[in-house]
């Protein structure tokens, strides 16, 4: 259950433009969640990307720094959102974006991104009770 496989990776740039510009959005600085229903065409039950904007982390190596310990945090934390999105019949998909110019410490990813994942599963259960 601990993995991030390929077909967890949001890459369709179709799904990618709707999520800007139909999704919902929670924010927790330093990092934006965008999420949003999608077409199922199969099994997994969220599809996420991950994003830190070249404008504002100039270095290649701490942006890719950045995104390894974003993913490493969605990766031990994925078993709660796959429980708690079990029940829910719609598939999504989702894009965690670094906003900061700072370097974070993994701790304080690590914290922000649950508490966006706790909030976005109890949107997701609010919307489909």
């Amino acid at each position: 259950m601990f993995t991030f496989n390929k077909q967890e990776r949001l890459k369709k740039r179709k799904e990618i433009d709707a999520l800007f510009t139909s999704g919902n959005k929670i924010k927790e600085h330093p990092v934006t969640f965008f999420w949003n229903e999608r077409e199922a065409d199969d099994d997994v039950p969220l599809k996420i990307g991950f994003s830190v904007s070249q404008k504002t982390v100039k270095s290649a190596v701490k942006r890719n720094r950045i995104k390894r310990q974003m993913r490493e945090v969605y990766r031990l934390y994925k078993k709660e959102v796959f429980v708690g999105l079990e029940n829910d019949p719609k598939k999504y998909a989702a894009m965690l974006i670094y906003t900061s110019t700072e370097m974070p410490s993994y701790e304080i990813l690590k914290e922000k991104i649950i508490l966006i994942l706790d909030r976005y599963i109890e949107n997701v259960k609010g919307h489909t009770s």
